[in-house]
């Protein structure tokens, strides 16, 4: 094959001991430059006319469809669906936790009322640890139990073992 190639190029014996010493005119005249060319045009000529025809076929399958369809109703207006009762969902739920942190915080940290009418108000957490750390906490009120009102209940817990002598 070397040997055909190197004959129809006009080198004789240039092939044959080194495979790339070969004329390189010999190899591009085996390639028709002119069928690929054509090749490429039919093909995208055959694409243009494939696409086309596809969308040709979707319209007119469209403008049918559309065509067949009955026209709304006019009680359409009247059965519009309508905000569901209470309770709905969250439209905008990030939203909305951002806002409550938000209040949240503002109550942790600020002086407010809860209560006017009996005097109870809030204070900042800060603050409250703080007087908690300097006044303590308040001592704990007796439980009231069955005896009466006041009276120290019994400890609470495990009861010590009742040991048993034999006689």
């Amino acid at each position: 094959m070397a040997e055909k190639r190197a004959h129809a190029a006009g080198g004789g014996d240039a092939g044959r001991g080194d495979p790339g010493a070969g004329d390189a005119a010999g190899f591009d005249r085996e390639l028709d430059l002119r069928s690929i060319v054509a090749f490429g045009i039919g093909l995208l000529l055959l694409t243009i006319v494939v696409l086309a025809t596809v969308w040709l076929m979707m319209e007119i399958l469209r403008s049918r469809s559309l065509s067949r369809d009955p026209r709304p109703s006019p009680l359409a207006e009247a059965n519009a669906p309508k905000e569901p009762p209470a309770p709905r969902l969250q439209s905008a739920p990030v939203e909305d936790m951002r806002a409550l942190r938000a209040a949240e915080e503002t109550m942790l940290h600020s002086y407010g009322w809860v209560d006017r009418d009996t005097a109870i108000a809030r204070i900042p957490v800060d603050r409250a640890i703080d007087i908690v750390a300097e006044r303590g906490l308040p001592a704990a009120l007796p439980e009231p139990d069955a005896r009466g009102a006041g009276t120290p209940a019994p400890p609470k817990g495990p009861k010590p073992p009742v040991v048993r002598r034999r006689p």
